[in-house]
């Protein structure tokens, strides 16, 4: 009885398992040049160079809310529009309406984004408007205070 055996005789790249034992270490190397792109394009975002400066900062401000809470002063924030940010601002009696305030808004991971605005005073309210630019959703750190630094108030705000 005669045994034949029959060969393959298509190419080496016309068969299956090459190609299937290819793709798992391709897809590795892939994902491993996507994942360099990213890390090069993408900054960390490090918080601050000098650390020491901005920790001494940190018990001045915490003095400077104790003040504003002290005086009675307060604020609430509000998205009038997708371009505008209006606070309403609260003063005991003795207190002064200041001129203008300023308002930091950090972003938590965003560097830079974040944006330092000059709110000016809305006639005949308590209020104060600043222009935006540009619609910003995301969770902000929010610094106000007046030009005098006599106190501040930070908090955090979802727009």
């Amino acid at each position: 009885m005669a045994h034949t055996e029959q060969l393959d005789t298509e190419p080496w790249y016309r068969q299956f398992w090459p190609w299937f034992l290819i793709f798992f270490p391709a897809a590795a190397v892939v994902a491993g040049i996507a994942t360099l792109i990213i890390a090069i394009k993408t900054d960390d975002g490090l918080v601050t160079d000098n650390y020491y400066k901005k920790g001494l900062a940190i018990n001045k401000d915490i003095h400077l809310q104790q003040k504003a809470e002290t005086l009675g002063i307060a604020a609430t924030l509000d998205k009038t529009d997708n371009e505008h940010l209006r606070v309403h601002l609260t003063l005991n009696g003795n207190q002064s309406r200041p001129g203008h305030l300023s308002v930091i808004l950090t972003h938590p991971t965003l560097g830079e984004q974040d944006r330092q605005l000059t709110l000016l005073p809305l006639p005949d309210s308590s209020d104060y408007i600043a222009l935006i630019g540009e619609h910003i959703a995301a969770n902000w750190h929010v610094h106000i205070y007046p030009p005098d630094h006599q106190w501040t108030i930070q908090t955090r705000h979802y727009f």
